[in-house]
């Protein structure tokens, strides 16, 4: 996918308005499906900035769905022979809330996506 236009989006004194969140991911092993489809400037800057009452943080959440490209893991087994392991479908969330309040952490989450909230990457 493509970097969004913003995840962050600040009111006086500092104005900032610009991407500070990522979801990291190596391609070799894995694509993306679906993200979250993020606001619009106009949306934002219907309140002004962020935070707002639709948006409680300064930072906008993060959510992918990822497949493998492979369809299976390699997992060593106890004498050495390799067997493969079909993972479950996870979703990977950065969610300025998470866990104790703490703008760094992130989450990760087996439950389901909210299907109309998703895009496919571009």
């Amino acid at each position: 996918g493509e970097e969004p236009l913003f995840t962050n989006f600040t009111g006086p004194p500092c104005n900032f308005v610009g991407t500070l969140d990522y979801i990291f991911y190596q391609a070799k092993h894995v694509r993306p499906t679906h993200v979250l489809a993020l606001p619009t400037e106009d949306t934002v800057r219907a309140e002004h900035c962020l935070p707002s009452t639709r948006f409680p943080s300064d930072h906008l959440p993060l959510l992918a769905r990822f497949a493998f490209t492979d369809g299976a893991l390699p997992v060593p087994s106890a004498d050495g022979q390799q067997s493969f392991l079909r993972p479950p479908r996870i979703n990977i969330t950065h969610d300025p809330l998470a866990a104790d309040g703490d703008p760094g952490d992130a989450a990760m989450s087996a439950t389901p996506l909210p299907e109309d909230m998703l895009v496919s990457p571009t």
